[in-house]
């Protein structure tokens, strides 16, 4: 069985990402209305969620996917409000 690289990592807790990547930022403030009261994201890949307070913050129905499961199972303490909106799965394998 293949092992889960990311899956790894982050039980070594060598990768801690804390707050939202800037390009993420700037291509959000680009291409969408803030404004709009109807904000929806899907964030695949979304690791330990070091975007999700920006989502959150600006008010967005927020998902994400990820193949770690502890990094699923790290966003969903942290952010118990949207932890029906996290999903494990690897989308590799569809």
């Amino acid at each position: 069985m293949k092992k889960n690289y990311w899956n790894e990592i982050y039980k070594t807790e060598h990768h801690k990402s804390i707050w939202p990547w800037d390009d993420v930022i700037k291509l959000i403030k680009k291409f969408t209305n803030l404004k709009n009261k109807n904000k929806n994201i899907l964030e695949i890949g979304c690791g330990l969620g070091a975007n999700i307070p920006f989502f959150l913050y600006e008010k967005f129905d927020y998902y994400g996917i990820d193949f770690s499961s502890k990094a699923v199972k790290t966003i969903k303490k942290k952010f118990p409000r949207i932890k029906k909106k996290i999903i494990l799965s690897d989308l590799v394998k569809f």
